[in-house]
């Protein structure tokens, strides 16, 4: 009942945007919502979705609840990644290091060094993402690096 009306008062036009937002942020640290009532607002065509302030507040939210890796495989979607908001979705990279092991942080990397998620990479998640190599180094972290430290993305 409660995240209704955070979501009503989301979705009200008349509210600022700085209120709207805020409600944003309450009703993803709910306990009642997990991260699949976040996507199910993105992926929904509505104001939420159309608004980038709001749906930066979205992506930033789906990480505050207990599941760490499932969110981030939405955030690095080919269909995220290409949105003007993909740098808060490698940011929330950094943000789950305290949830997952440095072998899974470069596998998820991995993933999005190459294929459809590489040419979708624009430049700012690109470099957070060799930032997040740099800083955690391992012998595939320094391969990662080794191969994708000079080529820019598309």
């Amino acid at each position: 009942k409660f995240g209704q009306t955070l979501l009503a008062r989301a979705r009200n036009q008349r509210a600022s945007q700085a209120e709207r937002v805020k409600a944003i942020q309450r009703y993803t640290l709910l306990p009642t919502t997990n991260y699949m009532d976040v996507i199910a607002l993105l992926e929904e065509k509505s104001e939420l979705s159309k608004s980038r302030t709001l749906k930066e507040a979205l992506l930033k939210g789906v990480m505050h609840n207990d599941e760490a890796l499932a969110p981030l495989h939405y955030l690095m979607l080919p269909k995220v990644l290409k949105t003007p908001v993909s740098r808060v979705a490698a940011f929330a990279i950094g943000k789950a290091l305290k949830w997952i092991h440095t072998f899974q942080l470069n596998k998820l990397i991995r993933l999005c060094l190459t294929g459809t998620r590489r040419h979708a990479l624009p430049l700012t998640p690109y470099k957070q993402l060799l930032r997040l190599l740099i800083a955690h180094p391992t012998r595939d972290s320094l391969q990662l690096l080794k191969t994708n430290g000079h080529a820019r993305p598309s």
